[in-house]
């Protein structure tokens, strides 16, 4: 949560604003910063039913994934896949043991960077919001990668085969 609060302070692009919901374990820490730094370019919303999520979700341009630099243990949040859902451009700030590190990067549906690299962000950012061309393909990028890798009979079908390869 911390890098996140940082990216919140140090972007500076009046045509940003960044929409944060969720009630975890976290929330008090970000409530405070809320509170008393009073950000112009962000709000905190402290969780909401899914269908209302999902339908906020759905009027925001870019997926943000922040997980904790040392994290050890490989892991894909699932966001990623409510985001590849809505064809929104990901920038995933994680540690570098996470598989999404590879996922974003060799499918171009956004920007992998390490948490905690402000500078690596704002490049991040700049260059989601400098480039609608790149943008557009990252949407797409995401969708594919959605359709191709991440449905039901997809895994259904790479059970059955590691069950009889087993």
């Amino acid at each position: 949560m911390g890098f996140l609060l940082s990216t919140i302070s140090n972007t500076k692009n009046e045509d940003l604003f960044f929409l944060v919901v969720g009630s975890g374990t976290e929330y008090d820490r970000v409530n405070y910063f809320f509170e008393t730094k009073k950000p112009k370019n962000a709000k905190l919303l402290k969780g909401l039913p899914k269908v209302d999520y999902d339908l906020l979700l759905s009027a925001c341009d870019v997926g943000l994934i922040f997980l904790h630099k040392d994290f050890t243990i490989p892991n894909i949040p699932g966001r990623l896949l409510s985001y590849l859902e809505l064809g929104m451009p990901v920038i995933a700030a994680t540690d570098i043991n996470t598989d999404i590190k590879d996922i974003i990067t060799k499918s171009k549906c956004g920007y992998w960077l390490e948490s905690g690299d402000d500078k690596a962000m704002q490049k991040a950012i700049s260059n989601m919001m400098s480039n609608q061309p790149f943008f557009n393909e990252m949407k797409i990028n995401g969708l594919n990668l959605l359709h191709n890798d991440y449905t039901v009979s997809r895994t259904y079908n790479l059970i059955l085969k590691e069950k009889h390869n087993v």
